[in-house]
């Protein structure tokens, strides 16, 4: 398994062009099996917090994902609310990338069905947002959800004007993108999957082309259900 420090910095996060991963971090990838967490640890969480941490006095503050606000496959208004008290799977792909997004998405549509086996799917959300929105209309994303098999009863998947997009992906949840038409399919972006808890803390990212970090992701999943559970 990759090892991966999520420091919350744009350039240090695995970026991916629309083209296969290299040789060497495939490599990487398989060659190692630990996972390694750079997180902030709490006594009594199961998973590290990740962000930057604000400490004021003896209180100590972890990063949160900005409230958002988008337009869904159905073109209502969809923002943070619509996930509150929910587990999130966010990811950021566009619905003509010809080579990781397909991967990516059948990846998550793996692990929505198995979190469906295991009986927590309704505790676990996905949001799916699309880099462009030029092109990846309400109509197209749904179209899309469906082709793709998407249960689309715990899963969104939206767009927004590009600059605010744009901001979003590298600003509030910390994953590059790159618009350049010398690269395939004109955009570079991270194949990486961030998993948000019930409180919008950040909690992990994971390689949504690498089969053993969605093994993983589940297993962070089932971990935080289980939490909330108690």
């Amino acid at each position: 398994m990759k090892l991966r420090k999520l420091i919350l910095i744009t350039s240090v996060l695995s970026i991916f062009g629309c083209a296969s991963e290299s040789e060497d971090e495939s490599n990487n990838s398989s060659s190692s099996k630990q996972h390694e967490q750079n997180g902030f640890r709490i006594s009594g969480e199961s998973l590290p917090f990740f962000g930057p941490i604000t400490k004021i006095g003896q209180d100590t503050s972890f990063y949160q994902i900005p409230k958002f606000s988008l337009l869904d496959q159905d073109s209502l208004d969809l923002g943070y609310s619509a996930f509150e008290g929910k587990v999130m799977v966010v990811d950021f792909f566009f619905t003509t990338c010809s080579t990781i997004c397909p991967i990516m998405t059948e990846g998550l549509v793996k692990l929505q069905s198995q979190l469906a086996e295991k009986g927590v799917s309704k505790e676990v959300n996905f949001l799916s947002v699309t880099i462009d929105p030029d092109v990846d209309s309400p109509y197209v994303l749904k179209a899309y959800a469906e082709e793709k098999k998407a249960n689309l009863d715990s899963w969104k998947f939206a767009t927004a004007d590009i600059e605010y997009v744009d901001r979003l992906s590298k600003e509030g949840f910390f994953l590059a993108v790159d618009r350049d038409a010398a690269h395939q399919d004109g955009i570079i972006h991270s194949s990486q999957v961030i998993l948000v808890d019930q409180n919008r803390h950040v909690r992990g990212s994971y390689d949504a082309i690498d089969e053993v970090e969605l093994k993983l992701l589940l297993e962070d999943l089932i971990i935080l259900t289980e939490n909330e559970r108690k």
